[in-house]
């Protein structure tokens, strides 16, 4: 067991330190949101704190597939931004829900107009 521990770590130390070091600063995010909501009166709760965790880490990880894949930064600073982002997931989470409410709509009325322009159309 020691040795397959041992290879594993061999064939994989960057990728384990790169995750370590995602986790670490993304928790730092969240903590920072923690205590921005005690601050403004929310209770703290075991559930409260792995919600913002879980919702912290996804949106951190949409941001960090974005600036390393399409920009190419260094990891420290992807790792900044992603804190940032999930530190501030309130204000994605509300932009996201912003943007797909605005695509549900235009799905919506286009639908609406695709359904009246085939009634006309069976009308004549």
């Amino acid at each position: 067991m020691k040795d397959f521990l041992t290879q594993i770590w061999q064939d994989y130390s960057q990728e384990i330190k790169e995750g370590f070091m995602f986790s670490l600063f993304v928790m730092f995010g969240v903590i920072v949101r923690v205590i921005k909501g005690i601050y403004s009166g929310t209770k703290l709760t075991f559930f409260w704190f792995m919600s913002e965790a879980v919702f912290g880490f996804f949106i951190a990880i949409i941001g960090y597939a974005i600036f390393d894949q399409f920009f190419h930064l260094k990891q420290f600073l992807i790792y900044a931004i992603c804190a940032f982002m999930s530190s501030n997931s309130k204000i994605i989470q509300k932009k996201m829900e912003e943007v797909l409410v605005a695509i549900f709509d235009a799905a919506k009325l286009g639908a609406k107009e695709l359904i009246d322009a085939l009634v006309d159309k069976v009308k004549r």
